[in-house]
């Protein structure tokens, strides 16, 4: 039987008789090109039918002949990327709740003996009709970073990156976000249950390198912060949630997670309390709230905590959401019926927030300032670094308390100094300022070269302005203390007395 023959077989839908008759003239002839593509043809109609019966079995026995034809090494695997949409249409026929494991193993181990053309569009819909199975928990395949290494991610499409709008207007995640959020769910369980790190440590370069090439992805901080710390890297998934909270600053999410991450429960109670002060649904907020109020409770304020606890409750009836049992019993303990809520936690969320904001910038080098001048009616400094930089930055929201020529150690956002207000993370008096001799002050002794009338003097290079000199006369011999200074008339630095007092008293 020739070639042409066995094609009008195949139209008339005799595919049996077809297939029969092209495997017979390829095992002539390994080499007859026709005879193999014909056979790979025949196969895929085989596939075609056995996908829209539903039968798995069949599939899986011919994806293992397709990928027997090596039809790479003929340049026609593009019969090959068109069996993705057999694997698709048997998983997609499935019912959510009904997926067979088994199956669902034997598809991905014939399937992935096949050569593909990669990347291509096909490809992907092949990545996209595994992350449809999830368990009877709604969980996905277990396998799929097994899958999705195979698959390779590097063969995402530009378009695999969009999300797709369907029909009743709503956003569906692309199919990367998918795929990164799959394996993430399934190698937190792997580590959990003690397998998988190799795996996990693995996939924190991908998602290192999604971070870079789209950081529009969200969660991508949120999923490395959470794998680093169930490998018990605890320095790096503090680095990771730190970041987070740079990235998503006004997210409650990226709060919460720094909070979790956080050892100390004082760093804990101030990132949940933090978290709660950022606008959302208060939907989203009842873990948070969970969370806080039991870190309430262990801390001692029993009345903050009736009231964290009364709104969970309210949430969740105003949802109608069933109560979780663990904040039904909290509800039927004794503190909680001999306890009066406050009338509001906003205070001590706002309270105990600041301090989330020093923690998250823990990480952040510290500077030493001279507070040249604190304006209290604006709320300003100005300061001085001791590289001799100057610029000035709001006291507002901040807790410490300034003064003139006092020193504190800031952790600044960006570098220090210039035009605009510098922005402060965190700020601390210096109560030692000993080791700043010769930066900060100066301190020297000297006899006073004064003559009446005099409205200032230098000493050494220092300024002594004349309200100083009152009530000391030329000839005095002095001790005088001196703070770096700016001369803007000058343009240059310099030393400004701040003090003076007779020797040897």
């Amino acid at each position: 039987m020739t070639i042409n023959e066995i094609t009008e077989l195949r139209r008339n839908g005799d595919i049996e008789k077809a297939y029969e008759e092209s495997v017979r003239m390829l095992s002539a002839n390994h080499d007859d090109h026709d005879a193999r593509v014909m056979t790979a043809l025949c196969v895929k109609s085989l596939m075609e039918r056995a996908a829209k019966s539903g039968d798995a079995d069949s599939l899986v026995k011919f994806l293992g002949e397709l990928a027997s034809l090596h039809l790479e090494e003929t340049g026609d695997a593009a019969i090959n990327n068109k069996a993705a949409w057999d694997v698709r249409a048997v998983i997609y026929g499935w019912k959510d709740e009904a997926f067979d494991m088994d199956k669902v193993r034997a598809l991905f181990d014939a399937v992935s003996q096949i050569s593909f053309e990669k990347p291509h569009r096909y490809y992907s819909v092949l990545l996209d009709a595994f992350l449809k199975v999830r368990d009877a928990q709604g969980n996905p395949w277990a396998d799929m970073p097994e899958m999705v290494t195979w698959w390779g991610l590097e063969n995402l499409l530009p378009e695999d990156f969009e999300r797709v709008r369907l029909t009743n207007g709503q956003m569906m995640p692309s199919l990367a976000e998918r795929a990164y959020t799959a394996c993430y769910k399934c190698l937190l369980a792997g580590i959990e249950a003690g397998e998988m790190r190799d795996e996990a440590e693995s996939f924190i370069g991908d998602l290192e390198v999604l971070e870079e090439t789209h950081p529009e992805f969200q969660y991508i901080q949120y999923q490395k912060t959470r794998i680093l710390q169930a490998l018990g890297h605890q320095d790096a998934a503090l680095a990771a949630a730190r970041a987070a909270v740079r990235r998503r600053r006004h997210d409650f999410w990226s709060w919460s997670l720094l909070g979790d991450i956080a050892e100390n429960d004082a760093d804990k109670i101030a990132c949940y309390c933090r978290a709660l002060t950022c606008r959302t649904d208060p939907g989203f907020l009842v873990k948070v709230r969970r969370k806080l109020a039991v870190m309430m409770y262990r801390a001692g304020f029993y009345a903050n905590a009736r009231r964290e606890f009364e709104k969970i409750i309210n949430i969740y009836d105003a949802k109608g959401w069933e109560l979780p049992a663990d904040v039904a019993g909290v509800a039927a303990q004794q503190w909680y019926e001999m306890t009066e809520p406050a009338m509001s936690n906003r205070g001590f969320y706002m309270t105990h927030a600041a301090k989330a904001e020093a923690f998250l910038s823990g990480d952040m080098p510290e500077t030493a300032v001279l507070v040249t001048k604190f304006n209290p009616q604006k709320q300003t400094c100005s300061y001085a670094t001791a590289d001799r930089k100057r610029g000035f930055f709001s006291t507002k929201r901040m807790n410490e308390r300034f003064a003139d020529n006092q020193v504190y150690m800031v952790r600044f956002d960006g570098e220090p100094g210039g035009d605009k207000a510098s922005n402060v993370l965190s700020c601390r008096r210096v109560m030692d300022v000993a080791q700043y001799d010769g930066i900060f002050f100066r301190q020297v002794e000297a006899e006073l070269n004064l003559r009446p009338g005099m409205a200032f003097l230098f000493v050494d290079d220092i300024y002594v302005d004349g309200t100083l000199l009152r009530g000391h006369q030329g000839g005095d011999r002095v001790v005088i203390t001196a703070v770096l200074y700016y001369n803007i008339k000058k343009e240059s630095w310099g030393w400004r007395a701040i003090r003076l007092r007779e020797a040897g008293v």
